[in-house]
Formats: C-alpha cells, sequence, structure tokens
C-alpha cells in the first residue's frame, strides 16, 4: 500500500502506523511516498522485502552489500559503497589522507 505523508501532522513530523508522528531528522520525507512492507523469518534472521520500484532508485539488486543503521526508532538502509581497492584508491583526496607517520627507521626496519 502506498500512501503520503498526512497533511495534518506537524511540520517536520513523518506518520507512523500507529497514527503518531515521528520527527524528521535531518531527511525531507515531504516528497517520498511510503510504502508498507512486512518484516518476515529468513532462517533465524527477520527480513524487509524491498519492493521493485525503491530497489531500482538506488540500484539494488539481488545480492548487493547494503549498510544499515538504527537511529531513534528508525531504521535506514543505504546501498554499501564499493570496498574494492579500485575504488577505495579512487576515494583518497588530499583532505582524507595524511602524510609521512615515521621521519627514521626504528629498530630493524629498514627502507
Amino acid at each position: 500500500m502506498n500512501k503520503r505523508l498526512s497533511d495534518d501532522s506537524a511540520p517536520g513530523d513523518i506518520d507512523a502506523a500507529e497514527g503518531t508522528a515521528i520527527p524528521r531528522l535531518g531527511v525531507d520525507f515531504s516528497a517520498l511516498v511510503v510504502q508498507d512492507t512486512r518484516v518476515f523469518k529468513a532462517g533465524n534472521s527477520l527480513a524487509i522485502r524491498i519492493p521493485s520500484a525503491i530497489a531500482k532508485r538506488i540500484a539494488l539488486e539481488d545480492g548487493a552489500a547494503v549498510e544499515m543503521a538504527v537511529d531513534d526508532g528508525m531504521l535506514y538502509v543505504r546501498k554499501a559503497p564499493s570496498r574494492a581497492l579500485a575504488d577505495l584508491i579512487e576515494r583518497i583526496t588530499p583532505e582524507n589522507s595524511h602524510g609521512a607517520l615515521f621521519d627514521e627507521a626504528i629498530g630493524a626496519e629498514r627502507w
């Protein structure tokens, strides 16, 4: 079931299933369509089915790595960034790298 956020919510709130409002956590939900889904048992874990329309918007495919976080009662799921060596090296910038850590060899070190 797709639904838009209700018009009677306070500014900055998200409608919850029980009719209560959840404050926005720095995300603008006003233009989003909320889609209901169910949690189901998958082995010893719980799983959530991601509808294909949502998966397509963030280019998720079967077997894709995702990151999950919980904050103030809300679950966030996002596509995980690539951890392939070439992609990690590509993301190195002067702002996120450091200079030399050692000026001289210590003990039996040689270079």
